[in-house]
Order: C-alpha cells, then sequence, then structure tokens
C-alpha cells in the first residue's frame, strides 16, 4: 500500500494511492482517500487522528479478520502527513 498526498493551505486537497492486496484493502484505502479529501479536505491535525474503526465505521463494516487492512490504510496516511512535514522543515 502506498498513499501520496497534496497539502493546500493545511489541509489534505488530494490524496492518491495504490494497493495491492485483497478487496477489504482496497476498500480501505479508497474510503481513507474519500474521508481526507471531503468538504475541502481534512487539516493535518484531524487526519493524524483518523482510526481504523472509523474507516470500518465509515465502510458499513468489515469482517473481523480483516480489521488489518483498515489499520493498513491509517498507517499509511500518518506516514504521507509524516513524509509532508519533514519536507516542509527542510525546504
Amino acid at each position: 500500500m502506498a498513499l501520496w498526498i497534496k497539502v493546500v493551505d493545511g489541509r489534505i486537497n488530494e490524496c492518491k494511492w495504490r494497493t495491492f492486496g485483497c478487496a477489504s484493502a482496497i476498500a480501505s484505502t479508497s474510503m481513507l482517500s474519500v474521508m481526507a479529501t471531503e468538504e475541502g479536505g481534512m487539516t493535518l491535525a484531524r487526519a493524524k487522528k483518523v482510526t481504523p474503526e472509523a474507516i470500518i465505521e465509515r465502510l458499513g463494516g468489515l469482517p473481523d479478520r480483516k480489521y488489518h487492512c483498515s489499520v493498513l490504510g491509517h498507517l499509511a496516511l500518518r506516514e504521507a502527513i509524516q513524509d509532508y512535514e519533514a519536507s516542509v522543515k527542510s525546504a
């Protein structure tokens, strides 16, 4: 799973992703992308607080054995935010 974000005025304006895996992993990443960009985009502070449970809730549920798919998504978003913040500091 890979995830890239574009930040404009402190909000996630775009969220692109690539996921190789099962339907639950693809659905989790897709929903996370929607969540991050809807309504003008999440602030970075709010995006850092996205939980696997929030992704599952927006999906309308996932089988218990597929919980890890939502974890992968939320961790990918956190890493994308860390990469963005590191690039801003080094610029």
